[in-house]
């Protein structure tokens, strides 16, 4: 961990997205919560709207990676399957993407 802003600063979205050990289906004000613990143990003088968009960021970029991740594995499913998504109805569709 970065023990100083400056060089927290030069890190990555994903290499803070790592930091914080932000994966799959992690709520937006668990993200914020956690910045902001980070930002008062390394003595970092922050506003709300600084931890608030650095949160987001994180949080877009977690949720992103999440979203490519599921959508690989659906088309992946229904590869092995031999199925065309185009041919399937709207509610093999909706059980695929679970809504």
């Amino acid at each position: 961990m970065p023990k100083t802003y400056a060089e927290y600063s030069f890190l990555s979205l994903e290499e803070k997205m790592e930091l914080f050990a932000v994966l799959d289906y992690v709520e937006s004000l668990d993200v914020m919560r956690l910045v902001k613990q980070y930002f008062q143990e390394i003595g970092h003088d922050y506003s709300i709207n600084e931890v608030m968009e650095e949160s987001d960021k994180i949080y877009e970029g977690a949720r992103q990676i999440s979203i490519s991740r599921n959508v690989d594995l659906i088309c992946n499913d229904l590869q092995e399957a031999g199925l065309s998504y185009w041919y399937l109805t709207v509610t093999e569709k909706s059980k695929l993407f679970e809504f």
